[in-house]
């Protein structure tokens, strides 16, 4: 059993349960058509992006893909833009041009979210090898499942960080499904600690519904490639709670019967990384009843202003369809 200084805890505790409490109002809203495009929700996993991102520093890379609200939030972004970016609106972090799944902001080390599965992974690397190149003590970090580890970008990737030696950690966040399809049913290995090991890159089988565990496994991880720019890979083995993405089109993904919703409902309570981590720090004393009311308290109001935020923001002009797409040649 791992307990760390309160401080931590709590904060580790609270940027899971502003996750779920923004994943929700996302849910929500989608379900109510007031959300336009794609919008996949990180529900069941919060431990593996709080745990990760508290393990950075601010100004180091992170790299996501088609399910980065969670990424974002725990790396610090300011989440009444990114909701306005959801909503497609012009106060948005990528001036609604963007929208969920391509969020990206700088200013907290997120260069780019994207929604082709894979593609993150050789960017990563490109952003490790400029902080080894400027000597600027900046690590990498790269967000993707285990549907985007059957793509060959990975083995490149993990063949480049090796040979390079890249200071990046690659987080592979292991729910078993590609959309609806059970990824031991196409993967002739699924140990991707084994696979880095081939590259000689070290790898940690990690809990993702254990915050602690991954935020010191991150820990170490980081470390290491700020130290020696040695790269590493965790696999966080964890749980997708809702369909593939929202709306009324995934919802009846049910009907196909691609996984035990009965398991799955008890996996909600049972594995639940913030009910988990709650009871914890409880039976601990390092957090009262009245305490973890009131976080919650403070993350249903920051998300509800953040949806009201969003909802009175000015749509796009026209014009802004021709800006950002060149750059002027000095």
């Amino acid at each position: 059993m791992i307990i760390m200084e309160r401080e931590k805890s709590i904060s580790l505790l609270y940027s899971m349960i502003l996750i779920r409490e923004f994943e929700n109002a996302v849910s929500e809203y989608k379900m109510k058509k007031m959300i336009y495009g794609s919008a996949h929700c990180y529900n069941g996993e919060e431990a593996v992006a709080a745990g990760v991102c508290a393990a950075l520093r601010k100004e180091d890379y992170i790299i996501s893909d088609h399910r980065p609200h969670g990424h974002a939030i725990a790396k610090g972004i300011e989440i009444n833009h990114m909701m306005a970016e959801i909503f497609g609106k012009a106060t948005g972090t990528n001036g609604g041009k963007g929208g969920s799944m391509h969020v990206n902001d700088a200013s907290i080390g997120m260069i780019v979210s994207t929604g082709i599965v894979g593609s993150g992974i050789p960017v990563a690397c490109g952003a490790a090898f400029s902080a080894k190149y400027m000597k600027n003590g900046k690590i990498a970090c790269v967000f993707f499942g285990d549907g985007a580890a059957n793509e060959g970008t990975l083995h490149e990737s993990l063949n480049l960080a090796a040979k390079w030696k890249l200071p990046v950690i690659f987080i592979l966040e292991d729910n078993g499904l590609a959309v609806t399809t059970n990824t031991r049913m196409t993967s002739a290995c699924n140990d991707y600690v084994a696979m880095a090991g081939v590259y000689g890159i070290e790898g940690h089988h990690v809990d993702g519904q254990d915050v602690e565990q991954v935020y010191l496994t991150a820990g170490r991880a980081a470390e290491k490639a700020r130290k020696d720019c040695s790269p590493s890979l965790m696999q966080a083995h964890t749980i997708r709670f809702n369909e593939h993405a929202e709306g009324e089109h995934y919802l009846k993904m049910r009907e196909k019967n691609y996984r035990d919703e009965e398991a799955l409902e008890k996996d909600k309570v049972m594995k639940c990384p913030i009910k988990g981590y709650e009871e914890k720090l409880l039976m601990n004393e390092i957090i009262t009843e009245e305490a973890v009311h009131a976080l919650h308290a403070k993350a249903e109001q920051e998300v509800r202003a953040s949806v009201d935020y969003a909802l009175n923001s000015p749509e796009p002009e026209k014009s802004a369809a021709f800006k950002n797409i060149f750059v002027e040649v000095q």
